[in-house]
């Protein structure tokens, strides 16, 4: 039996990557050098060897845990198509659990519980949440990845094209299935999704995640600091005017 180079992990006849780090298997389990070369090395993009349920798990479990090797895998390869399939899934199963755990949890839903039935006049909207939630994935990722792709061009620092930025921000759907966990995963998702955007750019945009991140909250931070001048404008000239009304009343009299 072969192992993995990386990790030493067995594999079995037919990987054609490692199903714990990801690194690539090639010319072994029975396959040449050429063939695999050809061959992809993400479980996602093996849907047909794997099935959907295996290859969407053991993708979600590299990125979750290794992000940086999956990139890795994926530096070699783009495929825009199947990585927003990929994040679409991902992304939607996050999105509905947010949902659900929202409601339940949210006094109005404590609300509508009768005391012998539960209300369900809000069947009609969980619906529409699940029919809109393909759309509003495919949004967020879209806004999401030109925005990245905006600001790392702005900064001269782009080295792939659209399509690989877009194809990271696909895969950092992972991060959306923290939202299975209620009440606290909505903020590991945001945080995971950020760590694993920043591995992705690491790795293909060769930009420091640190610097990255940086580089994405510099536009955030500005519009916090106008935000804030802008109350600290308004606060001052009600007080002000208060004053100044005040004085004039006082000459009335």
């Amino acid at each position: 039996m072969s192992v993995c180079p990386k990790c030493a992990t067995p594999s079995v006849p037919g990987e054609f990557s490692c199903r714990v780090c990801g690194c690539p298997l090639l010319g072994q389990n029975g396959a040449g050098g050429g063939a695999a070369l050809h061959h992809s090395t993400i479980a996602w993009e093996n849907i047909s060897e794997l099935g959907v349920a295996r290859a969407l798990g053991r993708t979600a479990a590299l990125l979750l845990l290794k992000p940086s090797h999956f990139f890795e895998s994926l530096s070699r390869h783009v495929d825009g198509y199947m990585a927003w399939l990929y994040g679409l899934i991902a992304g939607s199963i996050g999105l509905v659990f947010g949902y659900l755990w929202t409601h339940i949890f949210s006094p109005w839903a404590f609300e509508a519980l009768a005391p012998f039935a539960v209300d369900m006049s809000h069947a009609g909207s969980a619906a529409t949440a699940l029919v809109m939630a393909p759309v509003v994935v495919t949004l967020n990722i879209t806004v999401f990845s030109a925005y990245c792709h905006g600001l790392i061009s702005l900064f001269g620092l782009r080295k792939r094209p659209f399509r690989a930025t877009f194809a990271v921000v696909s895969y950092a759907q992972t991060g959306a299935l923290w939202n299975i966990v209620p009440l606290v995963g909505n903020f590991v998702a945001f945080v995971w999704t950020l760590y694993i955007v920043a591995a992705g750019v690491q790795r293909l945009h060769h930009i420091g995640r640190l610097r990255f991140l940086a580089i994405i909250l510099i536009p955030a931070i500005l519009l916090g600091a106008v935000a804030v001048g802008l109350l600290v404008v308004v606060i001052t000239m009600g007080l002000l005017s208060g004053s100044f009304l005040k004085d004039i009343f006082e000459i009335l009299r």
